[in-house]
């Protein structure tokens, strides 16, 4: 089921992201990102790295369009964007680790925003 949405987002990948787009569209962002985060747990679980990675591109795409929604949001809404952030982050550092990708596993920033989630 997850892999048919995100086979149905990279179909209609143009139309998707400007669906994302609007201010009112937030929820669904959020509810993609969590989505395409569990998809890409699954897939990296299975060792199936190059769909992982493929998958969590995609989230990168609509993480950036829910957090231009959530500028100005309600705290919890801004607390969910920060946990599915971190969650990515966490999936993205264990799938380059796995393939022995370490220069990517700790980029300055990537890093500074895991410790910073979990110091919060």
């Amino acid at each position: 089921m997850y892999r048919a949405y995100y086979d149905n987002i990279v179909e209609n990948k143009s139309l998707q992201m400007e669906f994302f787009n609007e201010r009112g569209n937030s929820e669904h962002a959020e509810h993609t990102c969590g989505i395409l985060g569990t998809l890409a747990t699954i897939y990296w679980q299975q060792g199936v790295l190059e769909d992982c990675e493929e998958v969590m591109d995609l989230e990168v795409l609509v993480m950036e369009k829910h957090k231009r929604s959530c500028q100005g949001g309600r705290v919890a809404q801004i607390n969910c964007l920060d946990g599915l952030e971190y969650k990515m982050h966490c999936i993205r550092f264990n799938l380059c680790f796995q393939e022995k990708r370490y220069n990517e596993c700790v980029p300055p920033l990537f890093w500074r925003r895991m410790m910073e989630y979990e110091i919060k």
